[in-house]
């Protein structure tokens, strides 16, 4: 879909607002999908639930989901180590 409908997660309540989901929010999935059909080691997060960097952009506010995001982040410039 292009858009879709917004419920409030407090209230439950319906408005009428629409939120457009950009095409990036996709692409990347798609990108990851391409390079393990292609036979490349490759890895994929999404952090659902947030706008975009809001992982990084607000620890204070979710600090569980940045906390994820760093260990992801180190542990993936361990894998790029050659050494151990």
């Amino acid at each position: 879909p292009l858009c879709r409908a917004y419920i409030c997660s407090v209230t439950g309540a319906y408005t009428s607002l629409l939120w457009p989901i950009p095409r990036w929010a996709t692409a990347g999935l798609s990108y990851y999908r391409n390079l393990l059909a292609a036979g490349v080691r490759a890895s994929s997060r999404t952090v659902n639930g947030t706008c975009h960097s809001g992982d990084v952009n607000f620890p204070a506010a979710a600090p569980d989901i940045f906390a994820a995001t760093l260990s992801d982040i180190y542990g993936f410039t361990r894998s790029l180590s050659t050494t151990e």
